[in-house]
């Protein structure tokens, strides 16, 4: 996660660098720090 970046834009980045296919958010499932 970049700084300043959000959990939905991070969540998206990463799984598109580690699948090379165009992700979508639909919803948030959950979150834990």
């Amino acid at each position: 996660m970049d700084y300043g970046e959000s959990l939905e834009v991070a969540a998206v980045r990463e799984a598109e660098e580690e699948t090379c296919l165009k992700v979508r958010l639909l919803y948030q499932l959950g979150a834990y720090s």
